[in-house]
């Protein structure tokens, strides 16, 4: 009796698509987000944070994706509006400026360390529609009981933006002052273009004048003493 072994070894398996931070959760994402960030990677490979809020609540998220996927998801799991500033602090309380990222496609791994605990923040501007509308008022984590450290630390680091905001405007402001040119005229060059012929032979006129003048006046004086 012959037996027939498959020693043909087992194909590996195939790589799972990651198109969000929702994919790896199992949780589905909102219709309104655009999933347009896809990757290719195995579970063994994930990359996921622990977002701690409330009253001792947590969940995950697949920082494999794009910054502004990352926001968005924050938006939705916590039900805050789009317009809201919200960003991520560690657990010593440094924030991670995601809200100040200039290229929002950049990936949000970039940022963010693998398997750390983060805290969700809110950013409180100021009201729309004044002139203190940009200014920074407050960072409030989501907490329930936060620590007092935590909130003086990031009391600390809103001022520190504010500072660096009321500074930029500032040296935009000295930006805009363009200092006036003042034309210096040296007398001499004005005066050699001033004179004219006609106003030389004046000049030199009036000079033989004086000078006659002068030379006449000894004479008349001694004149008058002799006719004493």
């Amino acid at each position: 009796m012959i037996l027939l072994v498959n020693l043909t070894p087992p194909l590996a398996r195939p790589p799972v698509p990651l198109t969000s931070p929702w994919d790896t959760f199992h949780s589905s994402p909102p219709a309104s987000v655009q999933q347009t960030y896809i990757l290719y990677e195995t579970e063994n490979q994930s990359m996921f944070i622990y977002i701690k809020h409330g009253d001792n609540q947590q969940f995950l998220a697949n920082i494999n994706c794009s910054v502004l996927l990352l926001l968005q998801y924050l938006h939705n799991k916590m039900g805050m509006r789009s317009s809201d500033l919200v960003d991520l602090c560690d657990e010593a309380g440094t924030l991670k400026l995601l809200f100040q990222v200039k290229l929002p496609g950049e990936s949000a791994s970039k940022f963010l360390q693998d398997r750390n605990v983060y805290y969700i923040c809110k950013v409180q501007r100021g009201p729309r529609g004044t002139r203190s509308e940009n200014a920074y008022r407050a960072i409030v984590p989501l907490l329930k009981e936060p620590e007092q450290d935590l909130l003086d630390t990031l009391k600390a680091q809103c001022d520190a933006l504010e500072k660096s905001r009321i500074q930029k405007l500032r040296d935009q402001a000295a930006k805009k002052i363009v200092p006036k040119k003042v034309h210096i005229i040296e007398p001499s060059k004005t005066t050699a273009r001033a004179r004219t012929p006609a106003k030389v032979e004046q000049e030199t006129v009036t000079q033989r004048g004086v000078s006659s003048l002068s030379k006449n006046k000894p004479e008349t004086t001694g004149k008058k003493h002799k006719h004493r």
